[in-house]
C-alpha cells in the first residue's frame, strides 16, 4: 500500500537550502553515528539517528 505525503509548496527552496549545506554524501562522521547506536539502545529501536547531522548517521539497523 502506497503511502502519500503532502508537498510543502515550497519543497524547492527547501531542497535548495539542504543542497547549500553541502552535507549531502559527506564521508562518514564516527562520532555521530555512535551517538546513533546509543540513542538506538536506550530507546529500543532498530534506527537511530541524531537531528543535526541526520544525513550522515549511517546506523540504520542498530548493532
Amino acid at each position: 500500500m502506497a503511502v502519500s505525503y503532502p508537498i510543502p509548496g515550497n519543497e524547492y527552496e527547501r531542497n535548495e537550502a539542504v543542497r547549500s549545506y553541502r552535507i549531502m554524501d559527506s564521508p562518514p562522521e564516527i562520532l555521530f553515528d555512535e551517538i546513533g547506536e546509543i540513542a538506538g539502545q536506550i530507546c529500543d529501536c532498530p534506527i537511530a539517528t541524531t537531528v543535526n547531522n541526520w544525513l550522515d548517521c549511517s546506523n540504520i539497523g542498530g548493532g
